[in-house]
């Protein structure tokens, strides 16, 4: 049959002189146990109120809804761009267009001005380079007007962009035509 043996009781016998958990350890020696388990507490606290505070913060309140990407119907505007080598014909024309599409936009439906928009952005592209600031404004456009047809912005609001559209194809037309004038390629 085994024997259970069993360790000496600590009780038994007395803590050595100047052990870690005897009674007669100097103070200074004390002070950093103490201290390491005060941070420890202090550590654990602040745990429990960091994740208090984001938990209950975050219960108030809802988080934004993740929906499905939606795929916007208007095509996206292929045609070849350049910043300083363009054909300046041919980015007169690709500003006439675009402003013949949204000229009304303001007044007209929305789902029109995306239709022409669309039927304007499939047509294939020429071989000549037009300015890559008005391909830029095309894609301003196209963004604008996806962002009407999903609703995440007001009629009001997508007005106004319109309207500023409009107001910058004017200038960089006008600044086409005055290089033409002057003879710059």
């Amino acid at each position: 049959m085994s024997q259970i043996v069993r360790a000496p009781s600590l009780a038994a016998s007395p803590p050595a002189a100047g052990s870690f958990f005897s009674g007669s350890v100097p103070r200074s020696t004390k002070e950093p146990i103490r201290s390491a388990r005060a941070i420890f507490a202090l550590m654990l606290r602040a745990r429990g109120a960091v994740c208090f505070a984001l938990l209950g913060g975050c219960a108030g309140s809802r988080p934004a809804p993740h929906a499905a990407p939606s795929v916007c119907s208007v095509a996206l505007p292929v045609w070849p761009n350049a910043r300083d080598n363009y054909d300046r014909a041919a980015t007169i024309d690709v500003l006439t267009a675009i402003e013949s599409v949204i000229r009304d936009a303001p007044s007209a439906a929305f789902q029109t001005v995306a239709n022409r928009l669309d039927t304007l952005f499939k047509k294939p592209a020429g071989t000549a380079f037009v300015s890559s600031w008005s391909a830029e404004l095309a894609t301003r456009l196209r963004q604008l007007v996806c962002a009407e047809l999903q609703g995440q912005i007001a009629t009001d609001v997508a007005n106004h962009r319109y309207i500023t559209i409009i107001s910058d194809l004017e200038d960089e037309r006008a600044v086409i035509v005055d290089e033409m004038r002057r003879g710059e390629h």
